[in-house]
């Protein structure tokens, strides 16, 4: 089944948005040190349930500088999103100033930065004993065998070291993911890790399966061509989630999906209310470091639904 997706890049400064399937309009005005870009765009999802008629994923961008500044910024912008899969036209006024703190930042051009403020000079995650609590979803072992094995698979194709699970980073997805609030939460728990979110997939092993080889890998690889260089992060919207499934550093991935059946999910208006946030650490997406981190494809053709990934990973 074809699902249409809605791809949000949510800032980790306090937002407000209201967003429907025709269009998305948001002010969003920063008032912390910790400021990144919005993008709203959407793509297509295609889906082997036929109990999901939607779907949106969302990933995150964080940067590598050790410069000591960092930037506010206030950003206004409407979009209108389309529903064939077009990328939609987005104006964006952003209006850094400067102060100095302790943290990072890297001025893409006058009119454009990017910057976040780590907690420390060390990424540092909640330790691998964190209790994640007594739901069914991330004790699910068929759960995180799919969520793992289809990022290693990926991963395998780009010469990039396997992940392992990370119950602390599903815990602290837990809790973004129990909010029932679409939008990216890097600072949970002490922050420190990349972030991909999506909704509309429920926690079935196939539709994780589907959710990370079908959307974030398969709908995202062929946008990517700058490996060994720095990418134009004009495109990031159009690959940002590969390029986090398949980052070189990062070690760890703890996803959690919550049914928000209840409360309903807001700010994914049209979209089945399941909501998956995936935490990665060390973090993905930094700015100077995509050239060693994102390496080129050995040649394995993209997984065919229903994306099995045992033909693709080497023996273990």
């Amino acid at each position: 089944m074809r699902k249409e997706a809605v791809l949000l890049f949510a800032s980790l400064a306090a937002a407000q948005s209201t967003t429907t399937l025709s269009q998305v309009s948001y002010v969003y005005t920063s008032t912390s040190t910790v400021t990144i870009w919005e993008f709203t765009t959407t793509t297509t999802c295609d889906c082997t349930s036929s109990s999901s008629a939607s779907a949106s994923v969302d990933p995150t961008l964080t940067q590598s500088s050790s410069s000591s500044t960092t930037t506010t910024t206030t950003t206004s912008s409407t979009t209108a999103v389309t529903t064939n899969g077009d990328l939609p036209v987005t104006s964006t006024s952003l209006s850094p100033t400067l102060s100095t703190l302790p943290g990072t930042s890297t001025q893409l051009s006058s009119s454009m930065s990017i910057s976040t403020q780590l907690p420390s000079s060390s990424i540092s995650v909640a330790s691998s004993s964190t209790s994640i609590g007594s739901g069914p979803v991330v004790t699910n072992q068929a759960y995180i065998d799919a969520i793992v094995q289809n990022h290693n698979a990926h991963r395998y194709n780009h010469s990039a070291p396997f992940l392992n699970w990370s119950p602390s980073l599903a815990a602290t997805a837990r809790k973004t993911a129990e909010r029932c609030v679409y939008e990216h939460d890097t600072a949970t728990d002490g922050g420190g890790y990349g972030q991909n979110i999506g909704a509309g997939f429920d926690a079935t092993p196939a539709q994780m399966r589907n959710f990370v080889s079908g959307s974030l890998y398969n709908g995202e690889v062929g946008f990517y061509t700058a490996y060994g260089s720095e990418p134009n992060m004009d495109d990031f919207t159009k690959w940002g989630h590969f390029t986090q499934i398949v980052w070189k550093a990062t070690t760890s991935v703890g996803c959690y999906t919550n049914d928000c059946s209840a409360t309903g999910l807001a700010k994914a208006a049209g979209v089945l209310p399941f909501f998956t946030v995936c935490n990665y650490s060390p973090p993905g997406n930094l700015l100077g470091s995509f050239a060693v981190n994102v390496g080129s494809s050995i040649g394995l053709p993209t997984l065919p639904p229903p994306y099995d990934v045992t033909p693709y990973l080497p023996p273990q």
